[in-house]
């Protein structure tokens, strides 16, 4: 190990960072894999797991994260891929930067609960809605209230990669394509999205990874029938203490999570996230 070492002295450089990734996140992954394949006596056994795929309960609120997750991805692209295509040719560039920056300073609770003072019965969206017609129902406690929740509190997250890659789209490309006699939207279509599309394939994984495991939002201004599976796996560890089966469906998780990795990555090379070609 010293020869090693020595043979490849920036090694050393990077022992904390490897050192504090084996005790705070493999150390604490590894037993909670353990743990999903413990039995009551200790020993070996495929229970909770098998309690996870014969239930068609569980098996709905990982469809159902799924479904909100797929939706807030496409949602969040729609809105920041022309944002972030105007805030990179706009003079405006820094304060539109700055906005969505600031969105980020506030805490995720504070801005859940500011969609709660929007969508409730005594709401914002009820006043003006008020003024056209004399159906006022909520609009909280429900799915598309849980869709416009986490669309604002994750889109930054899609608008920064698609930013950044923008920026760096060189010009005379599109310049070239001009000259040759193809149109803007030929250009915009065939030229600039396949360009962009390792800030598509970083934002959309960034939102849609986060968005599968969240939690807050759901909870706050989804109600019981919008049920995720971060809030699943919170019930069965803090009123159930049933740590197996929350184990269990942490990995499930983790499993979804990494497959889905997969299959972006057979559409879209995860090397162009690092600029590959």
């Amino acid at each position: 190990m010293k020869q090693f070492l020595r043979r490849s002295p920036e090694l050393w450089l990077i022992m904390p960072v490897f050192m504090f990734m084996a005790v705070f996140y493999a150390y604490p992954l590894l037993n909670m894999l353990a743990g999903s394949f413990e039995g009551d006596e200790g020993g070996f056994t495929l229970a909770e797991y098998r309690a996870i795929f014969d239930s068609d309960l569980y098996l709905r609120v990982f469809l159902r994260s799924l479904e909100i997750s797929f939706w807030v991805t496409l949602i969040s692209l729609l809105i920041s891929y022309p944002f972030a295509y105007f805030a990179v040719y706009s003079k405006y560039t820094l304060l539109l930067f700055g906005v969505v920056a600031m969105s980020m300073w506030l805490g995720i609770i504070i801005r859940s609960y500011g969609w709660m003072g929007v969508l409730g019965d005594g709401g914002v969206l009820n006043y003006f809605i008020g003024f056209l017609t004399e159906d006022t129902s909520t609009w909280l406690y429900n799915r598309s209230a849980v869709v416009i929740g986490m669309v604002h509190i994750l889109m930054p997250y899609m608008v920064l990669p698609l930013f950044a890659v923008m920026r760096s789209i060189p010009d005379n490309v599109l310049m070239a394509s001009k000259s040759l006699g193809a149109r803007n939207f030929y250009t915009f279509l065939k030229i600039y999205v396949p360009l962009s599309m390792p800030g598509i394939l970083a934002g959309c994984l960034l939102v849609f990874i986060q968005s599968i495991g969240f939690y807050v939002t759901p909870a706050l201004i989804g109600g019981r029938s919008e049920v995720m599976i971060a809030q699943l796996i919170e019930l069965q560890v803090r009123d159930l203490l049933n740590w197996p089966f929350a184990s269990a469906l942490a990995a499930t998780l983790l499993v979804i999570t990494a497959v889905s990795l997969l299959i972006c990555s057979r559409f879209v090379p995860l090397k162009l996230l690092w600029g590959g070609r």
